[in-house]
Formats: structure tokens, sequence, C-alpha cells
């Protein structure tokens, strides 16, 4: 990023006295029940950190008198999309898939702070961790599920008097499709959380000459993108987008004519109109388990590529009724039982000398790879309970136990791999017979931008 002209960069130059913005509103030239896709014209700099895609979402079913209907709080509005691309042309610049599951874990990642006040309204996230509140009869203060909302009123004399509901969670009005008007509710999601490489650079699109578009591929299983709390028989409702509500904010950055020539002839010269950037390559395989356990040994591919480092989770496969009743829906990233045995083998080395078997060993790593993950220690390890019996809508929380469990894994750094990749080898004993892991590789490629204005993309 050192070698790219400072006013591409995001670290630097956020605001000048000669940068004029112009926000433009953007219409879908496909707009259908399985995707969308927006036509970007080639003007200015693309300011990505301020770029929006509207998603209205309905319930297309209101015929059973219910409580409520919102999306899974652990990634929202992302529930909706299975995959997302950006395309210059006919090449693809970024593409990530399974982007719901991808996002029940970088959710994982936002602070509570962020969660409650900004994400719960833009995107309909959740699940935000905060502190029990103090009681007379007990002075320890444990992590617990706080939207900001509201809890049940408790009894600050004594524990035991409303020990079932004493924390128990209520949606927004906003994000319950039952209240809304006309069952619809409005998101927003980003478009550097779509294409995280946006979040470093103003992509230069006066410079390019072909056609640049964006397309969000909806997701087709109705049963993974919304919860039905219902007061009759049959847990039916189903969740679609609002055509209608489709469109994209959009910013360009501008500066003066000579400005714009010399930022042109500063990126063409200095590293020949070259961006690193970095794309998530999603690899899944299918596990089946049984009492004793399930011995995984996945090639994750990636020969001949410089690859920073690979997220994994192991995702039950669940019933429609068990998705529509809970309140991770399909997103649940199974912890095993107790005999996690964890290791990546690749340039002919394994990475752990001795293969991981410590939760906190992988949470550690976690941490070192991504940062600090905001879920509860109850809801990452199977081994350890949630202190009170939380209620979402009558949804038990304590059935998140273990169910977010997520593997990061940084790689050394600048190390290639070589021709027979990467050897994922991960046992355990998971609750559920079948599952399914999903695993991204987090793979380094290069963008080049020729004095024509046209645009090639390599692995580096």
């Amino acid at each position: 990023m050192s070698n790219v002209p400072s006013v591409l960069n995001f670290e630097q130059n956020e605001e000048r006295s000669d940068m004029n913005v112009d926000t433009s509103i953007l219409d879908p030239v496909v707009n259908t029940t399985t995707n969308c896709r927006f036509i970007i014209p080639n003007k200015g700099l693309l300011y990505s950190k301020t770029c929006m895609i509207n998603l209205g979402v309905k319930m297309s079913n209101e015929g059973e008198a219910r409580s409520a209907v919102f999306l899974p709080l652990v990634n929202g509005v992302y529930s909706m999309i299975d995959r997302a691309v950006l395309k210059i042309g006919t090449k693809v610049i970024g593409e990530i898939k399974d982007l719901n599951y991808w996002m029940s874990f970088y959710s994982g990642l936002l602070h509570p702070r962020v969660v409650r006040q900004q994400e719960q309204i833009l995107t309909g996230r959740g699940l935000a961790v905060g502190v029990s509140p103090y009681s007379a009869a007990s002075s320890n203060q444990e992590p617990i599920l706080n939207n900001g909302y509201t809890f049940n009123s408790y009894d600050a004399t004594g524990m035991a008097a409303q020990q079932l509901d004493k924390y128990d969670l209520f949606i927004p009005d906003y994000n319950n499709m039952v209240a809304t008007t006309d069952n619809i509710t409005q998101y927003q999601v980003s478009l550097k959380e779509l294409f995280p490489f946006l979040d470093d650079y103003k992509l230069p699109l006066y410079l390019m000459k072909e056609q640049i578009s964006i397309e969000l591929f909806y997701t087709q299983n109705d049963d993974h993108t919304c919860i039905d709390v219902l007061g009759g028989v049959n847990n039916t409702a189903k969740v679609n987008i609002d055509h209608p509500s489709v469109f994209m904010i959009i910013d360009y950055i501008y500066y003066d004519e000579d400005k714009m020539d010399e930022l042109r002839s500063e990126f063409m010269g200095k590293d020949n109109g070259r961006l690193f950037f970095v794309e998530q390559q999603l690899v899944t395989s299918s596990i089946a388990n049984d009492a004793e356990g399930s011995a995984f040994l996945r090639n994750m591919g990636g020969a001949g590529r410089l690859v920073n480092k690979i997220v994994s989770m192991s995702n039950p496969v669940l019933t429609s009724t068990q998705k529509l009743n809970s309140i991770l829906n399909a997103y649940h990233a199974s912890a095993p039982n107790d005999n996690l045995s964890y290791n990546l083998i690749y340039n002919d080395e394994r990475l752990f000398p001795v293969n991981v078997t410590n939760m906190a060993h992988v949470a550690s790593n976690l941490k070192y790879s991504e940062g600090p993950l905001y879920v509860p220690v109850s809801q990452y390890n199977r081994d350890i309970l949630d202190p009170y019996p939380q209620q979402v809508y009558g949804l038990n929380v304590t059935e998140m136990s273990g169910e977010r469990f997520y593997i990061s894994t940084k790689l050394q750094k600048n190390k290639r791999i070589n021709q027979r990749g990467i050897i994922l080898q991960n046992y355990g004993t998971y609750p559920i017979a079948q599952v399914t892991n999903r695993s991204w590789l987090e793979i380094n490629k290069i963008y080049q931008l020729d004095s024509n204005g046209y645009v090639e993309i390599s692995f580096r």
C-alpha cells in the first residue's frame, strides 16, 4: 500500500480543501427474485466507505398470527445474500461466496457498541454482548446478550423470583416485520463489507474504460432468511426482497483538473497502475459425524498462491423447523463436544508441531489473526454453560451454547504455497450427524490498470 498515491489511500488525506463529493442514487439494471445488478459510471474516485446498497425486506405470507418475524440476529440482512461479485468488464475483481455464512463470523468481530447503536438499525444484526445488571443477591455481573432495547423488569432484591425471564430481550419494532408498515423493513449493506479491499483504496473509476458492475445473488433457501415466532401451529413465514426498495447510494470524489491529471501520472508511473488486495476463496466439504467423531482431512487448494490466513467453521445440517425456531437460524457454527484436534499442513510441514486440542489455544490464534471476537465464551465453547437462561421472544439463548465456534489461523507471511496445496486436518465429535465445513482462504491478488484504461487481474 506504500506505493499507492496518497489520494487513493484511505489512510491519508481523508479531507482536503480541494475535494468535491458528488452523491448519486443508482437503480439496478437487473432486479429479479434471484439477483440485482448495478452499473457504476466511470467518473471520479469511488469513496467506498460511504457507499451503501439499500435492501427492503418484506414478509411474504401474513396469514398466521405472529408475535414477531425478524432476520437472523447473527448476520441480519446479509442472510438474504448468498454471493457478491464486483466486475470490471468481464473480469471478476472481487467475489465472496456463501456471504451469509461469512457474515455470521465477521459480525462477531464488531464491537458490541457498534452493533447496538449502528448495525442493529442498518443491517439488522443484534447479537451484542453486554453484562448483567447488578443485583443485591449476586454481585457477579455475567456476560449476556444486550441489544440496548429492553430487558424484562427484574427483582433487584433477589435473583430467584424472576430467574426464568429476568434478562429476556425483545426485538425493536423497526426490525420486527410484524410491527412495520406493510411488513417491510429497510436495511443497508456497505460496499466495504461486501468487498473488504474497498476499505483500503478509492478506486480510480475515471481512469477505467470498461463497464464496472456490482451484482448481488440472493439466498434461495427460504428457511435461511428469517426467524418465525408463531402464535399458531405452523412456522411458515417467508421473507423476500422488496424490489422497489433496491437501490445504491454512491459517493464520488473529484479534484480540480490539474490534480486529477497529476493523479493519473502518479498512479500510472509510480507502480504501473497496480493495486494489491486480498480475496476470500471458499472451499466446502460435507462431514459425516457419528458417535466416534469425524476425522476430516481435506486439501483446501492454494497451490502456488500467497495465502495469508484461513477461516473455518462447521455448520450442522438442520431441518427447516430447527432453523425457523433458532435465534441463529441456519448459521450455527458448532464446536466439537470435547475432542477437538486441529492443524494445517502446507509446504510439507505442519503449522503447529502438535495438533491444537485446547479451545483456549484456538481462541488465542483467532485473536492473533483477526482481533477480538465479541462472542460470550459460553457460545464459543460447548463445555461452558450460559450463566442465565435468557430468551428472545421465547427462543432460548442457551441453544447457542457452543454454536458460534470459529477458527481463524494466520499462515507464515510471504511464504508461497507449494504444488501440494494446504491440507486442513480437523477431528471432533459434533452434536449433529451431518456437518458442512466451510473454509475461506485469504488469497493475495493484483489489480493492474494499463495506460489505455483496461484492467487485468492476476494472483500475486
